[in-house]
């Protein structure tokens, strides 16, 4: 890693960063099923009066399974969404017992291969629930949940949606990779896909590229205050790992 090159990494405050410990620890964050880019939407076809119960994932996951069989891409993408809004609407016991179903089968895996999708509806929704499986506000046993991730090789497949046309699976795509950036292995991939040096465009406020790089797609739309939190966020992680690990280089 002597070759690591952060570059001017932007200092960002962010909500849910600890401070004050004895090590640096990455953070995470929850992103709700029910946010857009400008604020609080329901999703769309997803009714949410239902109450959320842990004993649904069984048929939310079987549901997915039969989707994901035929191809059938709008009933997969509202299989995904469902089990997205079941665990927005969790107590902390049906999180940590949803994540326990999730690891329990084949159905992790199935999320992994469902990042690949050409439907965006997929793509979206399989970001979200993915992110949010990450989090320990949502699992206390996330731990768990992100070492299977690892092991079916999520990160690589996050990074494309980053960098990606829409503005809202760019954003689902960074809350994924913040929660999943645990270790210089993810920051290494960050750096070498070139979505560490969107990160710091999109934190600073300049998606456009500087001269000389290729340009993100619609870069206006994402000169947007939310995702340049979210940036924010990511990079708060690079820092920290960064430090944990005692590799400086932040001229």
């Amino acid at each position: 890693m002597e070759d690591f090159n952060a570059g001017a990494l932007p200092w960002c405050e962010f909500g849910d960063v600890e401070s004050g410990s004895d090590r640096p620890t990455t953070s995470a964050t929850f992103v709700s099923a029910q946010e857009s880019l400008e604020g609080p939407t329901t999703p769309r076809n997803v009714v949410l009066q239902w109450p959320p119960a842990a004993s649904i994932v069984g048929a939310l996951i079987e549901a997915l399974a039969a989707a994901t069989a035929c191809n059938d891409g709008e009933a997969i993408a509202a299989a995904v969404m469902h089990l997205a809004v079941l665990l927005d609407s969790s107590c902390r016991d049906d999180g940590a017992a949803i994540g326990a179903a999730m690891r329990a089968g084949p159905a992790l895996e199935s999320l992994v291969r469902l990042l690949d999708h050409a439907d965006q509806r997929v793509t979206q929704a399989t970001l979200l629930l993915i992110g949010n499986l990450s989090t320990h506000d949502v699992d206390e046993a996330a731990d768990a949940t992100l070492h299977a991730f690892r092991t079916l090789g999520s990160f690589e497949r996050l990074l494309p949606h980053a960098q990606s046309a829409s503005p809202l699976t760019v954003m689902y795509a960074l809350g994924a990779i913040r929660n999943q950036m645990t270790g210089l292995n993810e920051v290494t991939l960050l750096q070498t896909s070139g979505v560490l040096a969107q990160l710091q465009q999109i934190a600073a406020g300049r998606p456009q590229a500087e001269a000389g790089a290729t340009s993100m797609p619609f870069a206006d739309a994402l000169d947007h205050p939310r995702l340049r939190q979210f940036a924010c966020g990511c990079l708060i992680n690079v820092r920290q790992i960064m430090s944990a690990n005692e590799i400086g280089n932040w001229s």
